[in-house]
């Protein structure tokens, strides 16, 4: 632990700070009242007196645990007069302030298809929990941090910071007596609120926003270039399939089981399945021929513009994906195209639909496919293999595989559920992974959220995702910047002063990159006659079983002396 303020040997010796009057708290940056909980829990008497928060889930939470009814408001549209420090005399006024990330890995649904949120950038729009595309302001790489593991039923897994803020509804139940004297259980689900990775828990559902577009797809067909110096010539046969249904379940096919060829595209299939594929293919006006192997057919479609419109899809099983335009297409175009993937790589039991590939963001995008068309909750399930198999007597190379599972039926006993445009389910698990990785995040304008593997998320806004390097400095134009707002309130204060100011952030705060300007902050706060202590904390080392490392620092308005409290050895019961 570090303190700012060290007495050297012939200073003199400052008192401690007592507080002997009514506490009124205002809290600056209050997310869901944190730091007043903390002060609740501990026993201490105060008065909820500001509470300044810009985002209106957030608000929303506060006034709902502490029976309060502030509005969301912006720092930036703060002045003093509206701290309400006014009587110093009869009150003492501590105020609190502070100034989150994902893997590289993480899937983002963009404009553009889902992306690795490492690979997105300022010429992305992203679908946010508006169900609505906004621009991305801002994207970058936010250091290597600690990674929290998180398992639920519509994903294999989301990696991120514990910080991370996702948009949540808890589940709760009552227990109503019936006539015959049992109890029910009955369930319901609170409003959505946001909340940070280390808080989930099985009782929170998380939330999957859906596409609610529905547009038929532009295609310009393609062009031919001719070396003898002739016109080039455009062909554009496809365009006019665009509303076809045959043609999406011969796209779906196509992904499960097809390729390229030059010239072309050729459809794999069992001797059996030959008669369901074909009528598509006449219905689509195509020529083709058909090669008989030893235990597969191949249908072969002989026309260059489909091996180009194709060509969107990725190549090869392990790099097959969905672009963007398909996430807008209607319901009953994609439901053709969900049907010809199945016949594929899938099946149906018992009314339960399975698909598999071993590409992951092929999987996602169906799974985004799957609630468009259905409003259906699904699970992905992720399949480990052995990197080698035999077959046939050879040895084959084998990718770990990806599974979608669904069912268009709803029961009551259903764990997730679709409503007015989103689907929630249920967390499995919240774990954290000790490791440390890459993370990366992006800013959005307005919403200022986005889906990372389908979940709804919120943007990060601490130090260590500086935008553009910017860190916490004056105009950086990142949230941590706020900073040097708290700056601009005690500036216009005067002499209505809090009397405490408490500092909660990461411990980044004072890294060797952001240490000139938390320095300054430190020496901004001296000029206005705070002394200042601050120190890393962990809260394992006060009775809590959760590693999470925070600074603080504690500023008191005069010359005082301060020591942070001693650690509390956690204990098994």
């Amino acid at each position: 632990m570090e303190e700012y303020e060290q007495l050297g040997l012939f200073d003199e010796e400052f008192p401690k700070y007592e507080i002997n009057k009514p506490i009124r708290l205002i809290e600056l940056f209050a997310g869901i009242s944190a730091q007043s909980m903390a002060l609740k829990r501990l026993g201490v008497d105060f008065e909820r007196y500001r509470a300044i928060e810009f985002d209106e889930f957030a608000m929303k939470s506060y006034n709902a645990i502490c029976g309060t009814d502030f509005k969301p408001t912006d720092i930036c549209d703060i002045h003093a007069a509206d701290l309400g420090i006014t009587e110093k005399d009869k009150y003492e006024y501590i105020m609190f302030y502070s100034f989150p990330c994902l893997t590289g890995d993480t899937f983002v649904l963009t404009d553009k298809g889902l992306k690795c949120i490492k690979d997105v950038t300022t010429e992305d729009l992203v679908l946010t929990h508006n169900n609505k595309y906004e621009k991305v302001i801002a994207s970058r790489k936010t250091g290597t941090k600690n990674i929290y593991r998180i398992k639920g039923m519509g994903i294999d897994e989301i990696r991120c910071t514990e910080n991370h803020r996702f948009l949540v509804r808890e589940m709760y139940r009552t227990y109503p007596r019936l006539k015959n004297g049992k109890r029910a259980a009955i369930r319901y689900f609170k409003e959505a609120v946001w909340k940070e990775c280390k808080d989930l828990t099985k009782k929170d559902y998380l939330g999957i926003a859906i596409n609610q577009k529905s547009e038929l797809p532009k295609w310009e067909g393609i062009t031919f270039e001719w070396a003898d110096g002739r016109m080039p010539r455009v062909k554009n046969v496809l365009s006019a399939l665009m509303n076809n249904h045959s043609f999406w379940w011969l796209i779906g096919r196509y992904l499960g089981d097809g390729w390229t060829r030059t010239g072309g595209i050729i459809i794999c299939c069992a001797k059996d399945e030959t008669m369901e594929i074909l009528p598509h293919v006449r219905n689509c006006g195509f020529n083709y021929c058909i090669s008989k192997e030893r235990t597969v057919n191949k249908i072969h479609i002989t026309l260059s513009e489909i091996e180009k419109f194709v060509n969107q899809f990725g190549h090869g099983a392990a790099n097959k994906k969905l672009p963007s335009f398909i996430f807008d297409m209607p319901c009953d175009l994609l439901e053709s195209l969900l049907e010809g993937y199945i016949s594929a790589d899938g099946y149906v039991k018992n009314g339960i639909y399975k698909i598999a590939s071993i590409s992951r963001e092929l999987i996602y995008g169906m799974a985004q496919v799957v609630a468009k068309v259905h409003k259906t909750p699904y699970r992905i399930y992720k399949n480990k293999r052995n990197p080698n198999v035999i077959i046939e007597g050879r040895v084959c190379n084998q990718k770990d595989g990806y599974e979608l599972v669904f069912k268009t039926e709803k029961k009551k006993q259903d764990k997730a559920f679709y409503e007015d445009g989103y689907i929630w389910f249920p967390i499995q698990s919240v774990t954290n992974t000790h490791t440390k990785e890459d993370v990366y995040d992006i800013e959005v304008e307005n919403a200022h959220s986005f889906t990372a593997n389908g979940v709804i998320v919120h943007n990060c806004t601490d130090l260590s995702l500086a935008g553009r390097q910017a860190g916490m400095s004056r105009d950086s134009g990142t949230r941590s910047g706020l900073l040097w707002e708290v700056e601009r309130l005690l500036k216009e204060c005067g002499d209505n002063l809090p009397q405490v100011l408490v500092m909660e952030n990461v411990i980044q705060v004072h890294s060797e990159k952001n240490l000139p300007d938390f320095e300054e902050w430190i020496q901004f706060l001296r000029s206005k006659g705070y002394s200042n202590f601050y120190g890393d904390l962990n809260a394992k080392d006060f009775g809590v079983p959760q590693n999470r490392d925070r600074c603080f620092m504690v500023s008191m308005l005069g010359k005082y002396d301060f020591q942070f409290p001693k650690t509390i050895p956690l204990e098994k019961v």
